[in-house]
Parts: structure tokens; sequence; C-alpha cells
């Protein structure tokens, strides 16, 4: 079957259903809470943005959202990284650590998601942008740092 006649919906269907489970497994792994504070969803949301961002930025600076970049978006972009992330069990958490007394901990856990999610995503559209042109470029035939 050719990428072209697999409909949008299955590639997000997939997708979510794989990240999904990476977040369980890794929940389970990994410890949910320290110091009160639910490190394992900021964890899961950091590591998302960062990758969402790189994966993103790749696809767009090497071609058209046409073919396997878009299968890649639509699929690993949409599909694994929102299944994976999790802005709900983040605003549960945050509401949590609010209603069990802590107001300025939840100030804290919300303003470190956010400006780590920034940051991270920032960070991963910089290394897509790089890797985007690099494989843009030598699929063109152009000398990258004396390799071709």
């Amino acid at each position: 079957m050719k990428l072209q006649k697999i409909p949008d919906g299955l590639w997000v269907f997939a997708g979510g259903g794989a990240g999904a489970f990476m977040r369980a497994v890794l929940t389970e792994i990994f410890p949910q809470t320290f110091l009160h504070l639910p490190v394992a969803v900021l964890c899961i949301n950091v590591l998302g943005a960062f990758l969402l961002g790189c994966l993103l930025r790749f696809l767009a600076v090497s071609g058209q959202d046409a073919g396997w970049r878009k299968a890649t978006r639509l699929g690993v972009g949409t599909g694994v990284m929102g299944g994976f992330t999790t802005y709900s069990s983040f605003a549960v958490g945050a509401v949590s650590i609010a209603t069990s007394g802590s107001v300025a901990a939840a100030f804290m856990y919300v303003s470190a998601s956010i400006i780590l999610g920034f940051l991270a995503c920032f960070l991963g559209q910089i290394i897509g942008e790089k890797l985007g042109f690099t494989s843009k470029n030598s699929q063109n035939g152009i000398k990258i740092r004396g390799v071709r």
C-alpha cells in the first residue's frame, strides 16, 4: 500500500496509541513525584516538546509536506508526540498541588513546565533546522563539511 493511499487519520491513530503506550511505560518505570511535584509528567512533556520541535522543523526545512514527510508529521508528530505528551495530566497535577495547600509549588510547577517546554522546543527547532538543511543539501549533491 502506498503512503498516499493510507488515510491521514490512520497515521495519527497508530502513532497516538504508540505514544500513549510509551508514556504509560515511562510513568511506571520512573517515580511519579519528587518533592510532591509530578516530575514524570514534567519530564515527558519537556522531552516531547523537544522532539516535536526538532521533528517539525526538520520536516519543514527538508522539503514539502507531502509523501513520507506528511505521513511522518501526522504519525510521529501529531500521533506519537500527541499521545506521549499530556496536557490534561499537567493541568490535573497543577490543580492537585494547588488544592493541597501549596499554591507556590503549583505556580513553580506550571512555570517550570511552560519555560522548560518552550526552551526544549526552541532547542529542538534549532537542531531540526540544522539536520533538515544538511539532509536537503546532501540530497541535492551539495558538499557539506567535506562530505558528499
